[in-house]
């Protein structure tokens, strides 16, 4: 009976034992499924916010690819514009180099003006004379 008792005993014991090794367990699985709750949520939540930066980059990419075209819209201008400056540059040189040849004429009319006019005041002068002596 003692043997009994003391097999029993010791059976007690490695049943509290178990018991307390499987109360253990059973807090070990919840913290693992509170932690694999958690990380689930975690990877939604990221997965969800991978797709918000995918689309947020497919965005970038269509607004990049408007101002590339842009850009060569603007850059063709510019050529055009800088080829449009170079001839009304070239015109306007001509045009000054026109300018100044009427200019050196227009100089040399009022000279002749003025000898012409130095001339019909030597003129009319003579005549004058010429009068004075006839009559």
């Amino acid at each position: 009976s003692e043997e009994v008792e003391a097999a029993r005993s010791k059976l007690q014991g490695q049943l509290e034992q178990s018991t307390e090794e499987l109360q253990l367990v059973e807090v070990q699985v919840r913290r693992v499924r509170l932690d694999l709750e958690c990380a689930t949520e975690e990877r939604q939540g990221l997965s969800s916010e991978v797709e918000t930066r995918q689309g947020e980059i497919e965005s970038f990419g269509g607004d990049l690819r408007l101002l590339q075209d842009e850009l060569s819209v603007l850059r063709l201008r510019v050529r055009e514009t800088r080829s449009e400056s170079a001839q009304l540059a070239e015109t306007l040189q001509s045009d000054l180099a026109g300018v100044a040849s009427l200019h050196a004429s227009l100089k040399d009319i009022e000279e002749q003006r003025e000898r012409l006019a130095a001339l019909l005041e030597t003129n009319k002068i003579a005549l004058a004379k010429l009068a004075a002596d006839n009559a």
